[in-house]
């Protein structure tokens, strides 16, 4: 956590020489004082952690039989409406302008995981440097408790207010300071340390590996995500304490569980501490407590809590008054019955008055003395000064130093001494007896508690399994054993509706494709997935389109399949495919607007019918390419309006008004020149009529339209509805010819 450095000087080691030499006359207490100040360079911030359209259609001129194989249907009585309404449309825009006005229809959002997973350097928090940096990864006071640097571990966002703030003498020390538990040292001895300083942080003596489980005091390390890819299981030590969580998220750390994973697999204990932010600007102390709860609930009972009570250069949370601190530790007292933890520096702690929180939670603290602070290893009894406020003089963890070196680890660590054995530890952690609420997995099943109470049935909860709430409000199904369900059907009779648990726990909501695209599901917002049977609807983002629910999986099935005497196939994306498709094994394939296969000679030619919204023309094309690029850009697709023979003596023509942005199709070759010669670009021939007139294609014109002014069809029940909407007949156009349904 929180460390400020201090070294000494060689002008300090001076001036106490000088004052051997009688060139200074001091006391003892001033000779203590000085040795602790730190350099008047560093600044407050220094001393506390900051965890710091042009028209381009291509012609369509025709092409291979496999390169134009489409599908077909007659126009509904929906679409006929929008043709009737092209009546209304005076103004010229090119295909292109549907971009700007495409009417989908997409589905109610499923949130996504977004598990924090931060790159510590991105952090305001500081990253831990070499011995001779002043930097760390939390911030603490220093040196001797009566010295100027205690005090500068506490940043001038955190000065004492109200109530709360115990009155000092001008130093920052409490009037129990005159209580010093320490008999003072001789002064010769003081600079006899003093000159060791240099020597004793050259050279390391190599410290013993291995956990002493029967020692009553631990020594142990604290860790957070500025030690990415430290092996918990190879450092030395009895215990390690890790940040789990800031705020609401795993921020900084999402390795928490892997480092708490290793130390236990290796015999050591572990903790784990939240990192509070000023709840004045960011989430309440109750939602911090509750989002560390569900982290680290899979290790209540072994796990040692925490709260990490620190102001940084982004969260004055000390600010906030031992009262915010008090409603984080309630909380968690609450919902795991584990009395955690509170983390401060000596400064904070004699600087506000948090006798409220001393009468249930105990202190781990900060305090840096250079004697402690650096070398190698652990220090078997480091010395401590004064009291640590509301607590005295006995403080249940201290931490004496962010720099020395550990075995096992290159850089320098946080060390700590616990003071106490690991059976203490234990019954501090809830010696396995707590109150479980959230979620557990539990012989690699996941369950949820309320109140040490296994919950069943349907649960909707904003916390997911893994503790992160990137998913949002989602819903859970449990069985009747508590079981979460993962990546299966739920049944009816089982829970009142069927349903489909993702792998990840929630049940689906909207549509939901498995990842080996074998299936999709859909349902509505409760997770009620639909009827088995023929669905049309555009409420699933992808338009208006036709499903088809298997009565076994309660899903779309993709592929062919069969249903009385039609066959039908489904796309990977769930819906039926009309028009021209073509399959998962390349085949071309031609289906009518409600899905119905058709069979189809080599001489057919399905002819694309699409709809642009912003100017009511409707387009026909025989290209596959052309259909695809006009739908990207907001035309509606009708399906197939005919199908046009291969080849033919009777060409249909294809002209383009550049002026107004519409389309027009004759085989009349008198009505083409005079077009032409109007200003019309000439397409040259997009398909053909059938010589034999099998199938009439009906023309229409409408008088009040400037875009869209002809419609073709081969629905005599179209032609009609639009003659009596206001459109005036002009007869047949040109022919096409039938085909058969398989």
């Amino acid at each position: 956590m929180a460390r400020v450095r201090r070294h000494i000087s060689v002008v300090l080691v001076a001036a106490l020489c000088a004052c051997v030499l009688n060139l200074v006359v001091v006391s003892r207490a001033y000779a203590d004082e000085l040795l602790g100040m730190a350099p008047e360079s560093l600044s407050a911030t220094e001393a506390s952690k900051a965890d710091t359209p042009e028209h381009d259609f291509v012609p369509s001129l025709m092409s291979s039989a496999t390169d134009t194989l489409t599908s077909a249907d007659t126009m509904s009585e929906q679409e006929t409406s929008q043709i009737q309404g092209a009546s209304q449309v005076q103004g010229a825009s090119q295909a292109q302008g549907a971009s700007q006005g495409q009417d989908t229809q997409s589905a109610a959002p499923i949130n996504q995981l977004d598990e924090t997973g931060e790159n510590p350097a991105e952090s305001d928090e500081e990253a831990p440097s070499n011995d001779d940096a002043a930097s760390t990864d939390d911030a603490a006071s220093t040196d001797d408790a009566a010295s100027t640097s205690d005090d500068a571990a506490s940043t001038d966002d955190a000065a004492p207010t109200s109530d709360d703030v115990v009155s000092t003498d001008g130093a920052g020390a409490s009037p129990n300071d005159e209580a010093e538990a320490e008999e003072p040292t001789e002064l010769p001895e003081r600079i006899k340390l003093a000159s060791q300083i240099v020597a004793e942080t050259q050279g390391y003596d190599e410290p013993e590996d291995g956990l002493d489980i029967q020692a009553t005091t631990l020594n142990g390390i604290d860790i957070s995500g500025w030690q990415e890819g430290i092996n918990t299981a190879r450092v030395q030590g009895d215990f390690v304490i890790i940040k789990a969580t800031e705020e609401t998220t795993l921020r900084y750390n999402p390795s928490y569980r892997s480092m708490a994973d290793a130390a236990l697999k290796a015999g050591k204990l572990i903790g784990f501490y939240h990192f509070a932010r000023d709840p004045r600007v960011y989430a309440s102390m109750e939602a911090q407590a509750t989002a560390f709860v569900n982290a680290v609930a899979p290790y209540l009972g072994q796990a040692l809590l925490v709260l990490d009570w620190e102001s940084t250069s982004y969260s004055n949370v000390e600010g906030a008054g031992p009262a915010a601190a008090l409603k984080w530790l309630d909380t968690v007292y609450a919902k795991t019955g584990v009395r955690p933890l509170i983390y401060m520096n000596k400064g904070t702690a004699q600087s506000y008055n948090w006798s409220k929180v001393a009468q249930n939670y105990g202190l781990w603290v900060a305090q840096y003395l250079t004697e402690n602070r650096y070398g190698q290893g652990y220090v078997d009894n480091p010395r401590r000064t004064g009291n640590y406020g509301a607590w005295g003089a006995n403080p249940l963890i201290y931490q004496y130093s962010d720099a020395r070196r550990i075995s096992g680890y290159s850089s320098s660590l946080d060390v700590n001494k616990f003071y106490g054995d690991r059976a203490y530890w234990l019954s501090l952690a809830g010696g396995g007896k707590v109150v479980k609420n959230g979620w557990f997995n539990e012989d690699g099943s996941y369950y949820h508690y309320t109140n040490n109470k296994k919950d069943t049935g349907w649960l909707v909860s904003d916390t997911h399994v893994t503790g992160s709430t990137g998913y949002g409000l989602q819903r859970y199904w449990l069985n009747s054993s508590g079981v979460l369900a993962l990546d299966t059907l739920i049944s009816e009779k089982e829970s009142g509706y069927w349903a489909y648990a993702r792998p990840e726990g929630f049940v689906v909501r909207g549509l939901y494709t498995t990842d080996d695209k074998a299936r999709t599901y859909l349902a509505d917002n409760e997770g009620r997935l639909e009827k088995p049977g023929w669905l049309v609807t555009d409420a699933y983002g992808q338009g208006m389109q036709r499903y088809l629910i298997d009565d076994k999986t309660h899903s779309t099935v993709t592929g062919y399949h069969t249903v009385g005497d039609a066959q039908y196939y489904t796309t990977q994306a769930g819906y039926v495919a009309r028009g021209s498709f073509v399959d998962a094994q390349g085949t071309g394939r031609v289906a009518d607007n409600d899905g119905k296969l058709i069979l189809s000679s080599s001489n057919s030619v399905a002819m694309e019918r699409l709809y642009n919204p912003n100017t009511g023309e409707h387009f026909y094309t025989a290209s596959l390419t052309e259909r695809d690029n006009l739908i990207a850009l907001g035309w509606r697709y009708e399906g197939i309006g005919w199908f046009a023979p291969q080849k033919s003596k009777t060409p249909v023509y294809r002209l383009y008004n550049p002026n107004a942005g519409d389309h027009h199709y004759t085989t009349n070759l008198t009505e083409r020149k005079a077009l032409i010669k109007l200003g019309w670009k000439d397409e040259g021939i997009g398909w053909y009529s059938d010589d034999n007139k099998e199938v009439a294609i009906y023309r229409q014109y409408n008088p009040n339209a400037r875009v869209g002014t002809h419609n073709f069809t081969q629905s005599k029940a179209e032609n009609n509805a639009l003659v009596k909407a206001g459109w005036r007949a002009e007869g047949i156009g040109w022919y096409g010819i039938k085909v058969e349904a398989k």
